[in-house]
């Protein structure tokens, strides 16, 4: 994907946002389609926005249900409305947002023996992970690892913010990983 390709792509993020705002400014999907159609195939992604450095919103999307365009577009919207952990943007803020976009690949579920195992298929600063046990899950895009450097910090924090026990890898829990082209 070409700079020219991600810059369109943010825009489509930012231009999303500003619609809830200026509902006469819209996007124009087909033109967008036409200048990179790609976004047309079925894609999962994630946005992530901040403001002044601090996180603002992110929320995605991390299997693909629909096309890329539709994604974006949706997920724009969520971290900037909908993200649990945030009040809705206001207009003032919208004008200062930083946007990050990562379009993930397919998840893979990982087989591991026990914690060394899993620890040697995991791998910190290319992996995004996933943790699921019985009804609860969440999930660390690769980004996280610049954060919680350490295997134990990390998986810690993903098992609390999925309300799980923080010794739940003892409890073998289901683990998928994905890749993200970040931009």
């Amino acid at each position: 994907m070409t700079a020219r390709d991600q810059d369109l792509i943010k825009t489509i993020a930012q231009l999303s946002i500003l619609e809830e705002f200026d509902p006469i400014r819209t996007l124009n999907e087909s033109f967008v389609l036409t200048s990179l159609p790609s976004l047309e195939q079925i894609g999962a992604c994630f946005v992530t926005i901040n403001l002044n450095n601090q996180l603002r919103g992110c929320i995605g999307s991390l299997e693909a249900h629909r096309s890329l365009y539709e994604d974006i577009v949706f997920n724009a919207k969520s971290a900037a409305f909908a993200d649990p952990r945030f009040k809705p943007i206001n207009f003032f803020e919208y004008q200062n947002l930083e946007y990050e976009i990562s379009i993930l690949s397919k998840t893979t579920q990982i087989d591991y023996t026990d914690m060394d195992d899993l620890r040697q298929k995991i791998r910190p600063n290319v992996d995004g992970v996933i943790i699921e046990f019985g009804n609860k899950s969440a999930t660390f895009l690769p980004q996280v690892w610049e954060d919680l450097k350490y295997f134990d910090d990390f998986f810690i924090s993903l098992a609390q913010k999925a309300d799980l026990a923080p010794t739940i890898l003892d409890d073998r829990p289901i683990i998928k990983t994905y890749q993200v082209d970040k931009f």
